[in-house]
This record gives C-alpha cells, sequence and structure tokens, in this order.
C-alpha cells in the first residue's frame, strides 16, 4: 500500500470531522481507476466491434460509481482554488453518513 500511495495511485479519504483510523483507500488516479473499473474487463468487447453493447451493459448501469467520485474531486478543488466565500473556509471534505445531531435540527 505505501508504494502505491507514494506513486499516487491510491490515497486515503476520511468523512469530514472523523479521525485518519476511519477511512477509505482508494484509487486516485483516474486513468488507473478507469481502466482498473471498465477497461481492462472489457477490452475483447470493444475490440471486436460491440462498443454500444459494452456501453450499455457494463458502463452506464455503474456510471455513477465510476463518475462520481470524479465529481466530488472537481468540485473540491473548484471549492478550494476559486471561491470567494464570505467566511473563512476551513477542511474541504466528504462527509459520510447521518448524524443524529443534525436530524434533531
Amino acid at each position: 500500500m505505501t508504494k502505491l500511495k507514494e506513486v499516487g495511485v491510491i490515497d486515503k479519504i476520511t468523512s469530514l470531522g472523523e479521525s485518519n483510523k476511519k477511512g477509505l483507500w482508494r484509487v486516485s488516479n483516474l486513468l488507473f481507476r478507469f481502466n482498473s473499473f471498465w477497461w481492462m474487463w472489457n477490452i475483447s468487447t470493444v475490440v471486436s466491434g460491440h462498443m454500444e453493447e459494452a456501453y450499455d451493459q457494463v458502463v452506464l448501469p455503474y456510471l455513477n460509481d465510476c463518475m462520481g467520485k470524479v465529481f466530488e474531486e472537481i468540485a473540491k478543488q473548484y471549492i478550494e482554488k476559486y471561491a470567494d466565500l464570505p467566511f473563512p473556509l476551513g477542511e474541504v471534505s466528504t462527509w459520510w453518513g447521518g448524524s443524529s445531531h443534525l436530524k434533531k435540527r
């Protein structure tokens, strides 16, 4: 894991406000994520000329799983770089799960 982290293939993410021990490992390199998620498992279908079938059966049902994290990262980078907020920006991160404290509000 250490070597993969050093070369930028994976990273550890944590939910906002959680300790680093509770984090999740993810594939951070987007090209590597695409290849490991989709391309390497479907190359024979694509090469045989069945690209539309591969898209409909393999890509489309999992598009949100694959691209949702990409969108989150783009939004995070945009906020960190360009957001002109009327308050100081603290940590920009994801947040998983619910909070009984917040649900009472």
